[in-house]
């Protein structure tokens, strides 16, 4: 049901709901009971406030849609079965009263059927099937607002030591446009800094730090800022790689990923939609995580279980590298899984289409890391996955990162870690959940 639809619906129900409240007048030989008329206008007015809210809601659902405001719908899509427990909640108190006002006499008959579908719409298509779905609308949520892994310019990266020092000309200059831009009704009464880290390193004071090796020293020796910023794993690296965000980030607050909007309005108003059943929804929520974490050099992660072909039969990627499965190595590793036997495995050709045609640019290994990952999510069970999330385990630790740095001094270790991190992840999930 498309928000305009919910808002026709909506108004049609009040109007309706007013227009039966002066219905077959009462005969003036009966005596009148007055408590029974509160109880018809304490339903009507549950009733119309509860439609006024459900037109209201929709109305805003569509504005945070269209105007790209992720964090936010989100985060509504995380909590709306408790929501729409409470709404239908008051719609049940409102169709007890107007029975109570029957029983005394009210003509109400037209009132209860108009309740009665309401009560049908609410508790069968929002409740029930939104509290089925709790567990992966909330799963969702954190693959698209867990930590980020943020790429800047060596200058700005090496600010992370003022912005973590938290100096008050810092705090003058982002305080402002912190309180205005909020990512989440969630962080509205938080102390946590609301913009992106990028924004908030543009403001800092500037350091007379500017090639790799003096940037990378300086954030190496403050303890602080090796908790954010990761180590050099390239020789000729000309970016930092920074870690924020997420639900235990103490400076920054939660948001979704800047990934998203390589999304169409459609294809991400389907991953969590109640009517419609999405078939390759797990992508969508494989798209998160790896939107999050791919880092700085993503055409150089490995896989591991593909080989490279080429494209046929989808349309606008002829002749464009794919996905062809390493079908040996994928056995083995599905019929040694904790979840075998992974039925998931049968949308693996669904899942390669998808793939190839939302992330080639970034390389065949990129795309078949991105089908395992939602192979994975779908064959394992959700509280599992949101354990690892809330866990970070899709992240890897900076922190750990610079200490096996100080023991090995080898910029080659480092990158070999981070090239295999999908790889790692998904082994992860595969054989130890």
């Amino acid at each position: 049901m498309s928000a305009k639809t919910r808002l026709n619906l909506a108004v049609a129900l009040i109007l309706a709901t007013f227009n039966v409240a002066w219905a077959a007048p009462k005969d003036d030989d009966e005596p009148e009971d007055s408590s029974g008329r509160v109880y018809r206008w304490v339903a009507i007015g549950c009733g119309a406030a509860i439609n006024i809210i459900i037109g209201g809601y929709a109305g805003l659902t569509n504005i945070l849609e269209t105007g790209g405001r992720w964090t936010q719908r989100l985060e509504f899509v995380k909590d709306e079965s408790k929501w729409w427990t409470w709404m239908s909640s008051i719609v049940l108190i409102a169709f007890a009263m107007d029975v109570v006002a029957f029983s005394k006499g009210e003509s109400v008959d037209a009132t209860i059927l108009l309740l009665a579908a309401e009560v049908g719409i609410v508790i069968f298509v929002y409740v029930i099937q939104g509290t089925i779905h709790s567990e992966y609308r909330y799963l969702l949520w954190l693959a698209w607002s867990g930590k980020s892994r943020t790429g800047s310019d060596l200058a700005d990266g090496a600010k992370i030591t003022d912005v973590l020092a938290g100096s008050q000309d810092l705090k003058e200059k982002v305080g402002y446009e912190s309180n205005v831009d909020i990512p989440g009704y969630g962080t509205v009464f938080s102390q946590k800094t609301k913009q992106d880290v990028i924004a908030v390193l543009k403001k800092g004071r500037e350091t007379d730090k500017k090639t790799a090796s003096a940037v990378f020293e300086h954030i190496g020796r403050d303890r602080m800022a090796r908790n954010f910023v990761y180590p050099q794993h390239q020789a000729d690296q000309s970016k930092a790689s920074i870690l924020w965000g997420g639900g235990d980030c103490k400076l920054f607050s939660r948001r979704v990923s800047r990934g998203i909007t390589g999304y169409t309005l459609e294809r991400i108003r389907s991953s969590y939609s109640l009517i419609n059943v999405d078939e390759t929804r797990w992508m969508f929520v494989a798209g998160g995580i790896v939107a999050r974490n791919k880092g700085l050099y993503p055409a150089l992660l490995i896989c591991g279980l593909t080989k490279t072909g080429v494209v046929k039969g989808v349309v606008g990627t002829e002749g464009i590298t794919t996905i062809v499965p390493n079908t040996l190595l994928i056995d083995e590793v599905e019929t040694t899984s904790k979840w075998r036997p992974r039925p998931a495995k049968t949308s693996r050709s669904l899942y390669v289409k998808e793939s190839v045609s939302q992330f080639s640019g970034l390389g065949q290994p990129y795309c078949a890391a991105v089908v395992e990952m939602a192979l994975l999510l779908q064959d394992v069970p959700n509280d599992v996955v949101i354990k690892a999330l809330n866990a970070n385990v899709e992240q890897q630790s900076s922190q750990k990162m610079w200490d096996i740095y100080d023991l090995t001094h080898s910029m080659e270790l480092q990158n070999a870690m981070y090239v295999c991190q999908y790889m790692a992840f998904c082994a992860k999930l595969n054989w130890y959940g």
